[in-house]
């Protein structure tokens, strides 16, 4: 029989309780549900501005690399290994995936053109 020491009721959904001397942490189907819809979001609003077909921001990155690393970049919030966390979806993620798109070799560009090559 376990022993429940506590139990935290987190605003997100989240449960963390103890359970015979350990910590454990539980996501409902329905906060895992709606991570799914935040990130489909986050992902077209990424997308919205740095997209191929962008009039604001396009990149040369398609729409499925883009995807990528908005998802990459969401996981990596969760991460105990790094101090970046996720903010709703905000601008600032928008920026620090654009930040990701960057180091990885992808580019502005302007009819059809790389703006940073020769």
């Amino acid at each position: 029989m376990e022993q429940i020491g506590y139990e935290i009721n987190w605003r997100d959904g989240t449960t963390t309780k103890m359970v015979d001397g350990e910590i454990v942490t539980e996501k409902t189907e329905i906060v895992m549900e709606n991570m799914y819809k935040e990130l489909r979001t986050f992902r077209k609003y990424v997308k919205s501005f740095y997209g191929t077909d962008s009039e604001l921001y396009p990149m040369n990155a398609s729409a499925e690399q883009i995807y990528k690393v908005c998802e990459v970049y969401r996981i990596s919030c969760d991460s105990e290994y790094t101090a970046v966390q996720w903010g709703d979806g905000d601008s600032v993620d928008r920026e620090r995936v654009r930040d990701i798109l960057f180091a990885m070799g992808y580019d502005w560009k302007v009819n059809n053109k790389n703006l940073n090559t020769k």
